[in-house]
């Protein structure tokens, strides 16, 4: 008698990959690198459900699902066995970001970073959350969230580009800024004013009026972030932002 070794194919095995986040709208390649071991090739592939899939019987399909969906991929090897391998992909929605303006200054809806446009086109270096326009127009801001999705707001439109007294407010000295514990404001000539600090949702913080033209004024107890100090002698106003960085 003949002995004849027989050997048997390694375990097949399904391999749909690593679980998945996408953004609304957008699709992410799903599947195992491979996707199948062992068994006996050729394989055949199998995703379910077949909805929002752009081909369900390749190993590595692109999945755009509209909710949190969890797939199923079932293999078939040439001798008959089957393995099977589930993936969830998660849908995260968009940001949804908008526009107010306070005084001069363009405020964002909060987010994890931002981009401002000015009639469709980018505005280089304006990636705080607040933007100054100089000219006239319709603005945006893009934002980005913290996963990573992102949006762009509907236009703003600026027809009115905030201008005060230009004399008054060349003279108007305020530093540091940014400041951490004290700002310092310089008012040359003017005796009798009144400084309001405010911040981005128009909440007085600090008020108060001052009998001399040089004042220190305390932030203790003040969080970081942007504000408006608005200073006021007779019918004359100025607003200036100012940065609290602790």
């Amino acid at each position: 008698s003949v002995n004849i070794p027989i050997t048997e194919p390694a375990l097949l095995l399904a391999n749909s990959g690593n679980n998945q986040s996408v953004c609304s709208g957008s699709g992410e390649v799903i599947g195992g690198s491979p996707s199948v071991s062992g068994g006996t090739a050729p394989y055949i592939y199998s995703w379910s459900p077949t909805t929002n899939l752009n081909f369900t019987t390749i190993s590595n399909p692109t999945a755009n699902p509209l909710t949190t969906t969890t797939y199923t991929l079932v293999v078939t090897d040439s001798s008959g066995c089957i393995a099977e391998s589930k993936i969830s992909v998660k849908v995260n929605p968009l940001p949804q970001p908008s526009i107010t303006m306070i005084h001069d200054t363009l405020i964002s809806s909060p987010a994890f970073s931002y981009q401002w446009l000015m009639n469709g086109n980018l505005l280089t270096g304006a990636t705080d959350s607040i933007y100054l326009p100089l000219q006239n127009g319709n603005y945006y801001v893009l934002v980005t969230d913290t996963n990573g999705c992102s949006d762009t707001s509907s236009a703003f439109s600026a027809n009115s580009v905030f201008v005060e007294n230009l004399s008054f407010d060349s003279s108007i000295l305020l530093y540091p800024n940014p400041a951490s514990e004290n700002v310092f404001i310089m008012t040359p000539g003017l005796n009798e004013t009144i400084f309001t600090l405010s911040d981005l949702l128009g909440k007085i913080i600090i008020q108060s009026e001052y009998f001399k033209s040089e004042v220190m004024i305390s932030l203790e107890g003040i969080s970081e972030g942007f504000y408006f100090l608005a200073v006021a002698n007779g019918k004359q106003k100025m607003i200036k932002r100012l940065i609290i960085s602790k």
